[in-house]
């Protein structure tokens, strides 16, 4: 009796990834990508950029322009009992932020309802428009910042200004660095970003200002990287 070999089933090819389509401001992002930063942001705080209005991001180094920076949600976890105290800090900043209550009932609605698994990790969750910084222990102008709970006081360091967030519809994956302070341009091909896919998220949205500054700006970038080789 001559065996026959059973038939196996063809496995279906995974599905594929739609793509989000260019829109009509892709050719204006390539500018602002050139010039922007890619920021290491640990859970739950890159989330908390873009979705719950913190409008500072704690940092050692200062930030004196004007431009995008790509937020990176770390690949780090942490201990369970670290990330528990993270997220009752959230929750404590979205308590004391002076917003409507409705959108505080929204922002803490979403934070108690993402388990731990649910944030995004190791890749670009989206971009923040930064705008210059303040000194978080002896700036001119602490005063304006009063009723501010996302900047750290009293632990040195500055808070970089956030003026605009957009979220992105997906993460786009990211080798990353442990740097907080990444120039994208020069560091594109060791961390693997790929271009096409960060512009077509941005190109639905107007980057809202010129880049008439740029020689200036990457005069000083280059200057900043000489003075911390």
């Amino acid at each position: 009796m001559v065996k026959t070999a059973k038939s196996v089933k063809p496995v279906a090819p995974p599905p594929l990834r739609r793509a989000v389509s260019r829109g009509p401001f892709y050719g204006a992002w390539k500018g602002h990508l050139e010039a922007s930063r890619v920021a290491n942001v640990q859970q739950p705080w890159a989330t908390a950029i873009m979705y719950c209005k913190k409008t500072i991001e704690n940092r050692m180094r200062p930030f004196h322009d004007k431009r995008w920076v790509l937020i990176l949600a770390s690949k780090s976890e942490g201990t369970r009992a670290k990330w528990d105290g993270e997220v009752a800090s959230l929750r404590a900043k979205i308590a004391a932020d002076p917003i409507p209550d409705w959108e505080r009932d929204c922002h803490h609605r979403m934070v108690d309802g993402l388990a731990r698994k649910d944030y995004p990790r190791g890749g670009v969750i989206g971009a923040a428009l930064v705008d210059g910084c303040v000194d978080a222990d002896h700036g001119e102008n602490l005063s304006s910042f009063e009723d501010n709970p996302w900047l750290r006081r009293g632990q040195g360091g500055y808070g970089w200004l956030i003026k605009r967030v957009i979220p992105f519809s997906r993460t786009i994956p990211l080798r990353g660095s442990q740097s907080s302070y990444v120039f994208y341009a020069k560091h594109r091909e060791r961390h693997g970003i790929l271009d096409d896919e960060i512009l077509r998220e941005l190109s639905h949205h107007d980057p809202s200002f010129s880049l008439a500054a740029w020689p200036a700006i990457r005069r000083a970038d280059e200057a900043d990287e000489n003075d911390n080789q």
